[in-house]
């Protein structure tokens, strides 16, 4: 899982979003459903299942970022939230205790 903290790795997400699928996911450190959902991404069995790159948004520290986001996507902030994107677009959008792995994988089709 890779840190998303700046515009400029937003846009390079995006753009590797036409090559394969990628998933980010918005996580708030204090929030007890966001630590399940990043222990589920940060297993290690987790790189058997998912073979595209996860990024992480950290919503404390990096608010700006959480916003630019939602701006850009037009997808209101949740927190923990996980997107899916492919072709530069969200494909997939999830929150809260919706979040699962068998969700997840069936929209990581390119």
């Amino acid at each position: 899982m890779e840190k998303l903290t700046t515009i400029e790795g937003w846009l390079e997400t995006k753009n590797l979003s036409y090559k394969q699928p990628v998933i980010v996911f918005k996580h708030s450190p204090s929030c007890g459903a966001s630590a399940r959902i990043f222990a589920m991404f940060s297993s290690a069995d987790i790189n058997r299942t998912i073979t595209v790159p996860i990024y992480l948004v950290d919503v404390m520290a990096d608010r700006e970022m959480a916003k630019q986001i939602a701006e850009e996507t037009g997808i209101k902030h949740e927190s923990p939230q996980v997107l899916v994107l492919a072709q530069g677009v969200v494909v997939y959008d999830v929150d809260h205790d919706q979040i699962n792995l068998a969700d997840i994988e069936k929209h990581l089709i390119f």
